[in-house]
């Protein structure tokens, strides 16, 4: 119950130790930052300013091993206009854009926009604003009415009782995602102990929460969005949806709650429209199925559930690694609420006062994408562009020559990911790992050298440069080669 891991991964510390957690976690999360931001700071030292120094420049930096394609909300340094600005790539090709409601009221010259950057695996890009050049107005295919978002690629549908999802439709596939109400919250008895002993899964069944509102947020050319607003007791979950035109792109919904229960639970019921589904979780440098049979386990980041015609859903979120699936329907426990480190046998004292857990406002957000094409590394791509998305910063350099748009490690692969560029642990060499995801060894190729290495199916692969810049196959410890 103390502050080790242990305790502190399952939430089950006593609340002391929580507080200890939080701001050690937060000390670590504080200089990462600090270090990523001065990194970032000097690459783009060494990157050519725009063409025109009255331009109002900055640079998209993506540290995922794969080609970034995502949406981007960044508030521009600057006080301006929409209307009387044009957004450029670093080709010069104009980039749609949408204004959205910024994070701050202090002026009205204040804006946030929404576009979709591109960059290249750990790599840049520039974009910059071209002022006195109205955008061009994007066409789109978005659609709202009451409870209704619909795009060329998907129709989605709120049901009107408890703020589900009554509906998703894949337009381009032609059939429904779901089977039955999605994103559905049920509020489930759970008498358990904290560490809930014994019990090896938690009840399926439960309360849904009552619809109170539905509000239209957004109606833009590149997003749609809709806020959705459930209760139960005094406990809300507020779900906002966001679609939007670019197809490739997924659906996302944020959601906050704010929850009051005691002795009970939080599922997010997913019930897909597959026959047969198989469950495939994250685990860490990894992916596993396990069975759809109603138990409790742990996962990362994405779920993928597969048909065996080929069809699947790729469900990833930022904060929520619980998970069973019974016949055809994902649950995520996004909450419990026992006392906070209650253990079997001790009786707690019905007259009592007790801390519980979980209690109050908490925000996650889960991102969605389905079809004939989605595989496990589709997956995992979906995750780290949800929580390793891109990174912006004003270009304010003057002096720099470097090309404006660049990959700091070109490589091709087939069924394996990049998942990690760093430096030796000893020594200034640089370290690359990559995972396969398929059960199929992969060929990757570097460039420039054009070297070639082979990723083990299911399996990591440890990949060693030294200072003349070649690549050698090492063990996970970084020290020997593997034999």
């Amino acid at each position: 119950m103390f502050n080790q891991f242990h305790d502190i991964l399952c939430g089950s510390s006593i609340a002391s130790a929580v507080r200890d957690t939080e701001q050690a976690l937060g000390g670590a999360i504080q200089e990462a930052g600090a270090l990523t931001n001065t990194a970032l700071r000097c690459l783009a030292a060494a990157v050519a300013p725009s063409h025109d120094p009255a331009d109002a420049a900055f640079l998209v930096f993506n540290l995922t091993g794969g080609l970034q394609h995502t949406p981007l909300e960044y508030e521009p340094w600057t006080t301006w206009e929409p209307s009387q600005f044009r957004l450029l790539d670093d080709a010069g090709d104009e980039v749609p854009y949408q204004d959205i409601r910024p994070e701050n009221y202090t002026h009205a010259g204040q804006h946030r926009i929404l576009f979709a950057s591109r960059v290249p695996c750990f790599g840049y890009s520039l974009y910059r604003f071209v002022r006195n050049s109205p955008p061009s107005a994007p066409k789109s295919s978005l659609r709202s009415g009451p409870g209704v978002l619909e795009s060329a690629r998907w129709r989605l549908e709120i049901d009107q009782r408890t703020g589900g999802i009554a509906s998703l439709m894949d337009k381009t596939a032609g059939r429904p995602v779901f089977s039955g109400l999605a994103h559905l919250p049920l509020v489930v008895e759970d008498p358990s102990d904290t560490w809930s002993h014994g019990l090896e899964r938690f009840a399926t069944e439960g309360t849904p929460f009552v619809l109170e509102q539905t509000e239209l947020c957004e109606e833009g050319p590149l997003r749609s969005s809709l806020r959705v607003r459930s209760r139960s007791g005094q406990s809300t979950i507020t779900s906002t949806y966001l679609l939007y035109d670019d197809p490739t792109l997924p659906l996302e919904i944020r959601v906050t709650v704010d929850w009051h229960g005691r002795h009970q639970l939080l599922r997010l019921c997913y019930p897909v429209a597959l026959s047969s589904p198989a469950f495939r979780y994250e685990v860490p440098y990894g992916a596993i199925e396990r069975a759809a049979d109603g138990r409790e386990y742990p996962g990362q980041r994405w779920v993928l559930a597969s048909a065996e015609d080929g069809y699947s859903v790729a469900f990833a979120n930022d904060a929520k690694y619980s998970y069973a699936a019974a016949g055809g329907t994902l649950f995520i426990t996004a909450l419990r609420s026992p006392v906070i480190a209650h253990h079997d046998p001790f009786v707690l004292d019905p007259a009592a006062t007790y801390p519980y857990v979980d209690q109050g406002e908490q925000s996650f957000t889960l991102r969605l994408m389905a079809g004939e094409d989605i595989k496990p590394r589709t997956a995992h791509r979906l995750a780290d562009d949800l929580l390793r998305g891109p990174l912006a910063t004003a270009h304010v350099s003057r002096t720099g020559s470097a090309a404006q748009c660049a990959s700091l490690l070109e490589l091709r692969t087939g069924s394996s990911t990049a998942v990690w560029l760093k430096l030796a642990e000893e020594g200034g060499d640089a370290i690359l790992r990559l995972l396969e995801h398929e059960g199929t060894p992969d060929t990757v190729t570097l460039a420039p050298s054009l070297d070639t290495h082979t990723v083990p199916a299911y399996g990591l692969l440890t990949l060693r440069r030294n200072r003349r810049g070649e690549w050698h196959t090492v063990n996970g410890m970084e020290d020997a080669p593997m034999p």
